[in-house]
């Protein structure tokens, strides 16, 4: 479901609902664990955003805030006795996060763009003997996320460009999975 709506020539507004899924599996057997079976999961995603071009396209502002709730969720876990990875459903996450884009043409040769996004990942259930614990941050999410780049494009001759192009990215910490232990180890 999407609802769209142009506020002017220059500025748009929209609102999406979508719904996906992942479908089951299993785990192959090893020498200490036996074959296991995980469940598809599912998931609604709800996202609201605005996107513009101003400043005669010179200028590019897009915001957006979004929620996906995901229900019995795939994870590869890590079993904290035997140290086996495996696929396992780990009940019910919600993602709630914020996008930004801010792209701006300082002249016909130099161009400069910042990207961000903070998010708040975790999950909704506990999860009995495996140690994982109600509102656990999800494994491989970080909180903040950003970019800064400036690029120069400028004609040389009729045959060469002289192009430059310098990015910063940087991304929170994250978790390797939900056994924290490890992960202070490393």
């Amino acid at each position: 479901l999407s609802l769209e709506h142009n506020f002017s020539d220059n500025v748009f507004g929209y609102v999406t609902a979508t719904s996906g899924y992942r479908r089951g599996g299993f785990n192959a057997p090893t020498a200490f664990t036996p074959q296991t079976d995980y469940q598809s999961d599912n998931l609604w995603n709800y996202e609201a955003g605005i996107k513009s071009t101003l400043l005669d396209g010179r200028l590019i502002f897009n915001l957006s805030a979004y929620r996906i709730d995901y229900t019995d969720m795939q994870l590869v876990v890590e079993d904290p006795v035997t140290l086996v990875k495996s696929t396992q459903n780990v009940g019910n996450s919600r993602i709630i996060g914020v996008e930004s884009l801010i792209a701006f043409q300082v002249h016909d040769y130099l161009d400069i763009s910042f990207n961000g996004s903070l998010s708040d990942a975790k999950l909704r259930d506990d999860i009995p003997g495996a140690g994982i614990k109600k509102d656990d941050k999800l494994p491989g999410s970080a909180r903040e996320n950003f970019s800064v780049q400036a690029s120069w494009d400028q004609p040389w001759n009729d045959k060469l460009d002289l192009f430059a192009n310098i990015t910063y990215k940087y991304t929170g910490a994250r978790n390797n999975g939900f056994n924290l232990d490890l992960d202070d180890a490393v």
